[in-house]
């Protein structure tokens, strides 16, 4: 009921036993990972959800705040019930580790933060945000169009090009908008004591919702807030077996 609330066909059929077929169908074949969008609708159901993949046999999960636009605010979460909600999830994983409870799935949001902390290059999480200038990567849709983040898929304004032309004039397109970003110049970040780890932000969430790189992500409380818990939490992760959760 949840999923197909959020993510129902153009003709608002439901979708949420076709995508469960298909999961079952891909992991006859491979491990599957998936990724849960957090919304106002299911942010109070993240335990439920777990144990729903757990269940399924789902090797690793990626929970993530519903990028904002214009058109969806209602589904933004609370950041407070957000934070709440996913720092006792964690917590649930790590005290069962503990116990040698061997976890599956794996959290990724576990593994992403951890990376930061470990290893600040890392360009595998988007919580570093690698549309900035700590991770130049580039993303490629399958027309061939080019843009700094999956997440601007389509969106004409921030196209670097496509990859039939070549890539010297895109990488330098890219490198614009990066260079243009400073985390100096966002209110707030450049006082913030996090500001290297986070890099200011989701891009694609302060373009879609102000249409302005340079505004404060709307989650930018619940940011700060979770790496506050992870640091807290780095002693309990070695006790843990930190290797688990990578």
């Amino acid at each position: 009921e949840l999923h197909n609330k959020t993510r129902p066909l153009l003709n608002k059929k439901p979708t949420y036993r076709e995508v469960i077929k298909n999961i079952e169908q891909a992991k006859k074949y491979m491990p599957v990972q998936v990724i849960t969008v957090i919304t106002s609708y299911n942010v109070d159901h993240l335990e439920e959800i777990y144990e729903s993949y757990q269940q399924k046999e789902i090797d690793e999960v990626l929970f993530s705040p519903v990028c904002p636009t214009s058109f969806n605010q209602t589904f933004i979460p609370s950041p407070e019930i957000l934070y709440k909600n996913m720092k006792s999830l964690i917590e649930n994983i790590v005290t069962r580790y503990k116990k040698g409870d061997f976890v599956k799935p794996k959290i990724r949001n576990i593994k992403d933060y951890l990376s930061l902390f470990l290893f600040p290059k890392n360009t595998e999480t988007c919580i570093g945000c690698s549309s900035g200038i700590s991770h130049p990567l580039l993303a490629i849709d399958l027309d061939g169009k080019v843009y700094p983040c999956d997440s601007f898929f389509g969106e004409e304004g921030m196209k670097l090009g496509d990859i039939e032309n070549g890539f010297e004039k895109i990488i330098e397109e890219g490198n614009k908008i990066r260079y243009n970003r400073s985390i100096d110049q966002i209110e707030n970040c450049n006082k913030c004591n996090w500001k290297r780890f986070c890099g200011g932000g989701c891009i694609a969430e302060s373009y879609y919702l102000y249409k302005d790189i340079h505004h404060p992500t709307i989650y930018c409380e619940y940011n700060k807030k979770m790496f506050e818990f992870f640091a807290s939490m780095l002693p309990s992760f070695l006790e843990s077996g930190i290797e688990n959760f990578f």
